[in-house]
């Protein structure tokens, strides 16, 4: 749900950040339009204070300008000429023909807002007169315009509410179509993330993504018949061996102990019955395995002390029929004493055994094993301990992160690391607990399990 979440909320991000750099683009594009319009202007760029300056008055009334003047207006294709007050031209430089000479109040003032003619022009003051340049036909575009200054505020703040407005309009309708994905998507994600942990799943199949949710709930309603059907068969397979491999036992054992019997007879019965036992502890792991796997088997949870059902399962494997080229050793600090935990002692002392017979399993010709307890913070920390021949540094990457072998055997027919060591997996997570691997110098396996202490309340106990 979270992982979902997040996407969602980068999503939405993502929009507005797309959103802003499209209307910075459109701003930068919009400017370098406008850049290359006005650099391809045919705008002639008259110099009408230049002009003016180089045109003199003289004292006896007569005008003249300089070449300066002359050349501007030929590179512009332009024309200049000076009226007097009574509207009569006193000078001029290439006036076209077909335009008077002469020049009423009415016509100045309206040529000198628009156009002579057909020709754009200019108008400025100079000592002499009037000065008028004009440009040729068609090369300048004029307007004139009056427009009130509360008008060209009102415009500009309503451009820029326009513009916010769109902006929020349009992350809203972004927003409000990435709630609806996510409102249809999270669920499917939920289902999935339940397929995966084995639990059942219902997906309203309506809406949109309708069909993806049907065949979701088909696909976990398949895989739970399938997964319970495997389940069901492993118990049913380790119900219906029991009593066989029982039967096998108690003869074997018969024959172990008969005294009338020879000695390689004796022997081949206390193979079958070390092999038999190993293939009940198999068999008793397998269905374990299968019921934690798929959440079948209860937690009886009781608050019990890990020293004391440590030493029980050591004890246990010293009083039994065990070789004595295994030792075993058992140390644990003086502050977990007194510190309980809780969970499923009978599980507890299952992964503890399983732990001390792989490393006899995997040692036959014989190893020290010891067990450690320590307290660290509000954690106790377990590490089961031998010197024997380790783990490859692949098999210990593998373990660490949860890996676990296939086959129970490989290809000649020995146990793998694995199978035990997935139920001791299983059973720790169960516990909310870790677990490590590592080996030890010169050559060895330690197997470190950390537990949370829960801090219980001694009159919650009592009551208990």
């Amino acid at each position: 749900m979270k992982p979902a979440k997040r996407f969602f909320k980068k999503y939405l991000l993502s929009t507005l950040i797309i959103l802003i750099l499209f209307f910075i683009l459109n701003i930068i594009l919009i400017c370098g339009t406008l850049l290359m319009a006005w650099n391809n202007s045919t705008d002639p760029d008259i110099p009408v204070q230049t002009i003016s300056k180089n045109i003199t008055l003289n004292v006896d009334g007569t005008i003249s300008s300089t070449d300066y003047i002359e050349n501007i207006l030929k590179n512009k294709s332009a024309w200049a000429m000076i009226l007097n007050e009574q509207g009569n031209i006193i000078w001029e430089k290439f006036l076209p023909k077909e335009l008077p000479r002469t020049y009423s109040n009415l016509q100045i003032a309206k040529f000198s807002r628009w156009y002579l003619q057909e020709y754009p022009v200019f108008i400025q003051e100079h000592s002499a007169g009037l000065l008028v340049i004009g440009c040729e036909p068609n090369s300048i575009t004029k307007y004139n315009f009056s427009i009130d200054i509360n008008y060209i505020h009102s415009l500009i703040v309503g451009i820029f509410l326009m513009i916010c407005f769109n902006i929020l309009l349009i992350f809203i309708l972004f927003w409000r179509n990435t709630h609806k994905i996510e409102k249809s998507i999270v669920p499917i994600i939920d289902g999935i993330d339940s397929i995966a942990q084995g639990k059942p799943i219902t997906l309203s199949e309506t809406g949109e993504l309708s069909s993806i949710n049907a065949e979701l709930n088909k696909a976990g309603k398949h895989l739970l018949q399938k997964e319970q059907a495997r389940a069901e068969w492993i118990n049913g397979v380790s119900h219906d061996v029991r009593t066989p491999l029982s039967i096998i036992l108690g003869y074997a054992s018969e024959i172990e102990k008969n005294e009338d019997a020879s000695q390689p007879v004796q022997l081949q019965a206390s193979i079958i019955r070390k092999q038999s036992e190993k293939l009940r502890s198999l068999i008793a792991d397998l269905n374990l395995t299968s019921r934690l796997e798929y959440s079948m088997q209860p937690l009886i949870k009781t608050s019990f002390s890990p020293v004391e059902i440590a030493r029980q399962v050591i004890i246990g494997f010293m009083n039994g029929p065990i070789d004595n080229k295994y030792s075993f050793d058992f140390h644990s600090s003086s502050d977990m004493i007194p510190v309980l935990i809780k969970g499923d002692t009978e599980l507890f002392s299952r992964m503890l055994s399983n732990l001390i017979q792989n490393c006899i399993s995997h040692n036959p010709h014989g190893c020290e094993i010891t067990v450690e307890i320590l307290k660290e913070n509000d954690t106790c920390i377990i590490s089961v301990i031998d010197n024997g021949g380790g783990m490859t540094s692949t098999q210990i990457e593998k373990m660490n992160s949860g890996v676990f072998p296939n086959n129970m055997y490989n290809s000649n027919g020995e146990s793998v690391h694995g199978f035990g060591l997935k139920l001791v997996y299983q059973i720790l997570t169960a516990h909310n607990g870790n677990i490590k691997y590592e080996n030890i110098l010169p050559h060895g396996l330690k197997v470190i399990l950390e537990i949370p202490i829960e801090h219980i309340d001694p009159h919650e106990e009592k009551l208990s």
